[in-house]
């Protein structure tokens, strides 16, 4: 699942928030009718033609999310300052999308982390923190960055992910487990 921050303001206010648009399988841009901006739905219509998409892919076992842009919206979006001339562009995590007369937004693939019971999925897995196997019905927890499989079982003293402040395989998600979210563009 991917998050897509939207910026609401109410008015003129000083400090506009920011809201998460969570993407299942895919987001759309479809032009306004009020102004020269774009609206923003998780369903495509089909009564008009669609501005710009973004798309999940598996690839490899791997999810990516790829961002669609017809020939009449080129000119109109960038992805991190950068016109999207070709229509297509894979986003990374903490991407910014601008599209012209509708503002900034945000791509992301951060979650909120919680831990897991581990279902056994076939093959033994070693916790990248303490390198000892994962048994089937511990707790685990997936890092949102790189995909490894940490401990977090309290129960038989097995705490890898919270072991140190980032993740042991990767060495750069946040290992907090305080159910927010690592990253959020309230900061920008």
């Amino acid at each position: 699942m991917a998050i897509l921050w939207v910026r609401h303001s109410a008015g003129r206010q000083e400090n506009p928030s920011w809201s998460a648009l969570f993407l299942n399988d895919a987001c759309y841009g479809h032009p306004s009718k009020r102004n020269e901006s774009f609206e923003i739905c998780t369903q495509r219509r089909t009564d008009e033609a669609c501005a710009w998409s973004i798309k999940r892919f598996e690839i490899h076992g791997s999810e990516k999310w790829i961002l669609f842009v017809s020939q009449s919206c080129a000119a109109k979006i960038r992805v991190n300052a950068i016109r999207t001339f070709l229509g297509i562009k894979a986003l990374q995590h903490r991407d910014e999308i601008f599209l012209q007369g509708f503002g900034r937004l945000f791509f992301s693939t951060d979650q909120k982390i919680v831990p897991q019971r581990y279902q056994g999925e076939g093959e033994k897995l070693r916790c990248p923190r303490c390198q000892g196997f994962i048994q089937p019905n511990q707790y685990i927890v997936r890092c949102p960055a790189c995909s490894s499989i940490h401990h977090q079982d309290a129960e038989n003293q097995l705490t890898c992910w919270t072991y140190a402040d980032v993740c042991g395989a990767c060495h750069d998600q946040p290992t907090h487990l305080d159910g927010e979210f690592s990253w959020t563009p309230e900061n920008l």
